[in-house]
């Protein structure tokens, strides 16, 4: 009886766990796409002059 009750309450947990991240996520889809806020067809232009430079790839 015991594993019953043990197997229902990580079953309750897990439920819990998901509505809590799904309400968790939910401002998030009430913000615009990046689509819809900028055009990845457009060339940027940077000016300035470069200063440093770093490299992630290391021998």
């Amino acid at each position: 009886m015991e594993t019953h009750f043990i197997a229902r309450s990580a079953r309750l947990s897990f439920v819990a766990g998901a509505l809590v991240c799904i309400a968790d996520n939910s401002p998030v889809l009430a913000y615009h796409s990046f689509a819809a806020e900028f055009n990845d067809q457009r060339p940027v232009k940077l000016t300035g002059k470069i200063v440093n430079v770093r490299s992630a790839w290391r021998q």
